[in-house]
């Protein structure tokens, strides 16, 4: 599927994190601003050594608009954002 729809549960988030492996990294999570503003967490797990997943849950795209993601994690001595994703969701069609 190419299209995400508003209320849609079970998508699964696959963002790239590093081009290093990230496997022993804590607190993986996805920091999200919705279309409108509204900021979230998303706490996800590490998978492939390189990417967190989430898998959304029911009440997290509820609203159509652009979604900015970005990934977290702490790794040794470091912690903060990686690269911005963007996610594109659709109202559904009534």
């Amino acid at each position: 599927m190419t299209k995400h729809y508003v209320g849609e549960i079970g998508l699964e988030m696959l963002v790239l994190c590093s081009s290093e492996d990230i496997s022993a990294a804590s607190s993986p999570s996805l920091k999200v601003r919705k279309p409108d503003g509204t900021e979230v967490v998303w706490n996800g797990t590490v998978v492939d050594k390189y990417y967190i997943k989430y898998i959304t849950q029911e009440g997290d795209l509820d609203q159509a608009g652009t979604y900015r993601i970005h990934s977290y994690f702490a790794l040794a001595e470091w912690s903060g954002l990686g690269e911005m994703h963007r996610q594109e969701i659709y109202e559904q069609y009534k």
